[in-house]
């Protein structure tokens, strides 16, 4: 069967017109698939320019934010670096009894029991005593006109106590071994030890120490010396195996030991050895001829009272 053509187009037009007609079917395609592409690119740019948009956004954002913390925790760390914890003195009579608790804050001085408050400027000292001119008053006969002062210490952020050498003496009980230095005063019972330090011209440390005595049994001689090539361990005490024997029966069998260790001699309360540390009955107080910070569950004993630190 031979091929049907349109009544008016020829052969070579037919051809023509379908050829023609392909390459613009092709023209359009492409131009679809063109415009296709170009709208995913718009569409892609536009999402990643909004993508971009909401990332800077965020770091912003998270910027702003870190920066607002960061100037918090600066004002924090600048506000705690001024602020003073609470420490509160309980204060107990010879008879063991409960009679204030003296409260210390960046600048008052608040008495619970007897219900006053004082303000002070903390860059000075607070002072106890029997006298009524006193920032604390005690009024008891073994307590002196200006029994001791409490003050605060600015680089350790720390309230610290000092006798004021006039009187029957401030201490506090000793919970750990003390390097011994000059002039150092510890109470034992009813006596005391006078420390006096030497280095002597072979480098080795001479230590000589005076027992002030109230007591009246204890051996005639109050002052002994040696030194650190003589002993690395002195004992002083009641039993007859201390290398001092203080004949008191209120003093232990060991009252402390004397050790001398990296160039230093160190105060230990009653017996220590390899195996045990053992502490006297009735303790070592340190004179507080200097300040000492307060601590937490820290003995002062002043006069005929001891205070208990609290620290809140």
């Amino acid at each position: 069967m031979g091929c049907i053509f349109p009544h008016n187009l020829t052969n070579n037009e037919y051809y023509l017109n379908k050829n023609t007609i392909e390459t613009i079917r092709k023209s359009q395609l492409n131009i679809k698939n063109l415009e296709y592409k170009n709208e995913i690119n718009i569409t892609q740019n536009t999402e990643k320019k909004e993508f971009n948009q909401n990332t800077d956004f965020m770091n912003k954002k998270a910027s702003d934010i870190i920066y607002s913390y960061n100037n918090k925790s600066t004002k924090i760390s600048s506000d705690n670096s001024n602020i003073i914890n609470t420490t509160l003195l309980k204060l107990y009579n010879s008879s063991n009894l409960l009679i204030d608790e003296i409260e210390l804050t960046s600048d008052k001085i608040i008495s619970k029991y007897n219900h006053y408050t004082k303000t002070f400027d903390k860059s000075k000292k607070i002072s106890f005593g029997s006298n009524i001119s006193n920032d604390y008053i005690i009024k008891d006969n073994s307590i002196s006109p200006i029994q001791f002062y409490i003050y605060y210490n600015e680089s350790k952020k720390k309230f610290c106590i000092m006798d004021n050498l006039s009187g029957t003496g401030t201490f506090i009980k000793l919970t750990k071994e003390i390097i011994v230095k000059e002039n150092m005063i510890v109470g034992f019972c009813v006596d005391f030890m006078y420390f006096d330090v030497k280095v002597l011209r072979n480098g080795e440390s001479q230590l000589k120490i005076n027992f002030l005595q109230k007591s009246k049994n204890s051996e005639k001689n109050s002052e002994i010396i040696f030194d650190s090539n003589e002993y690395k361990n002195f004992t002083i005490g009641r039993s007859n195996k201390c290398n001092y024997k203080y004949d008191d029966e209120s003093v232990s069998k060991v009252q402390c030991t004397l050790c001398y260790e990296k160039e230093n001699w160190y105060l230990y309360d009653g017996s220590i050895t390899v195996y045990e540390r053992k502490h006297s009955t009735n303790g070592l107080w340190l004179l507080c001829r200097k300040g000492v910070c307060l601590e937490n569950q820290m003995i002062i004993k002043t006069g005929d009272f001891k205070i208990f630190v609290v620290e809140e």
